[in-house]
């Protein structure tokens, strides 16, 4: 969100017009990102700085929180909360911090006039939009924390249980998954399966389920059938396994088990990935667990080639601070076309982009490999081993 936004905003008569003796978003825009550390100062003390970022909510040095501003680069002062889904640029930031709403634009450009000393107001008049300002701030927040504490409560849950599930399982030579692996024409890598891969026995696949009633009131009825797995752990930028993604297996045959969906993630993933190979300064990133492991195998495993299940996924992917370059191997998907005819890349490609346009501002370096027209590097790795 940017100027553009405030214009449609402007241009729809709302009250962000009503709040502007004349239009002055563009010079208040250009003076907030200006005065971008300040602003930030303003309203979150305490921000962490962070590889060209601004981290609003950071814990520690290594718990930084989704919460972040770039402060270099070409979006200067664009921010995202990513665990809630908003964004916005610098007027947007007042409006959410203050209001709890990105779009409270006569509010925040009343706020950010005051900020930057571009009001006349009285002394009361002054008094009495602070404390407006303090109460609503505050209400804000506690909304804000209630709900981040109800999110880290259903996120724990959802955590623990994967962790459970992923302990639960072990090593996958001789096993149905290494089988399944095999079959899919990876090989066995010379130091052995990494440790992020594992194997149960039998796990419900939930999608086959059934359920009476709706929301809190809804109760299973019939449990789903149960399948082995291959199991592999999916780590947030701190390390933590935060949810596991399962491939449910046919035991006869040791292929995908015979329903609508045999892959099938179990936990809060969003901005982890499953780290094949461990961790490096240079890793690599792809989208499937089979794709990740073909890459892999094609460098010849000097570098990790972690997989973000995906493209979505790869697009909300947050490197550890131990990652300082990164590769990509996204899927070649066909090309589409866009609502104004025109030709756009496929959606592997089109996520590649978008996390490269993320990490590069922040100072990770970012190479993206093409891919094969309408396939993935799983393919070449199946050609490659064909004419070996």
């Amino acid at each position: 969100m940017g100027p553009g936004l405030v214009s449609d905003q402007r241009g729809q008569g709302t009250a962000e017009g009503t709040a502007m003796r004349h239009d002055d978003a563009d010079e208040i825009r250009h003076r907030l990102t200006t005065s971008l550390e300040q602003l930030l100062d303003h309203l979150h003390p305490g921000w962490v700085q962070h590889r060209g970022k601004a981290f609003l909510t950071a814990k520690s040095p290594k718990e930084l929180g989704s919460f972040q501003v770039d402060l270099s680069g070409p979006h200067r002062g664009r921010w995202y909360r990513f665990s809630q889904g908003v964004g916005g640029g610098t007027v947007e930031l007042i409006g959410y911090t203050l209001f709890d709403n990105p779009h409270a634009y006569a509010e925040a450009f009343r706020e950010a006039r005051a900020f930057l000393g571009m009001t006349t107001e009285t002394a009361e008049a002054g008094a009495e939009r602070r404390q407006r300002q303090e109460k609503a701030a505050r209400e804000a927040r506690e909304r804000r924390e209630s709900e981040a504490r109800k999110e880290q409560q259903r996120r724990a849950r959802r955590a623990e249980t994967a962790a459970e599930m992923w302990a639960q399982c072990c090593p996958i030579p001789g096993t149905l998954a290494e089988r399944y692996l095999h079959g899919r024409g990876i090989p066995t890598p010379p130091m052995g399966w990494p440790d992020v891969l594992g194997f149960h026995d039998g796990l419900e696949w939930e999608l086959g389920s059934e359920w009476e009633g709706q929301g809190k009131d809804a109760r299973k009825v019939k449990d789903g059938p149960v399948f082995p797995c291959l199991v592999a752990r999916v780590q947030d930028m701190g390390g933590e396994t935060i949810a596991v993604w399962r491939v449910f297996l046919n035991p006869e045959t040791g292929g995908k088990a015979p329903v609508s969906n045999p892959k099938v993630g179990f936990g809060p993933a969003k901005g982890g990935a499953v780290r094949i190979g461990g961790v490096g300064e240079v890793i690599g990133l792809a989208e499937g667990l089979e794709t990740s492991l073909a890459a892999w195998t094609l460098e010849g495993y000097r570098l990790p080639v972690w997989a973000s299940l995906s493209t979505s996924g790869m697009m909300g992917f947050e490197p550890p601070l131990e990652v300082e370059r990164v590769r990509l191997y996204p899927d070649g998907d066909l090309p589409r076309r866009g609502p104004d005819g025109s030709i756009l890349v496929g959606p592997g490609l089109a996520a590649a982009h978008t996390l490269r346009d993320r990490l590069v501002p922040s100072g990770i370096p970012v190479a993206v490999n093409l891919p094969p027209f309408h396939g993935d590097f799983l393919d070449v790795l199946g050609a490659v081993r064909a004419t070996a």
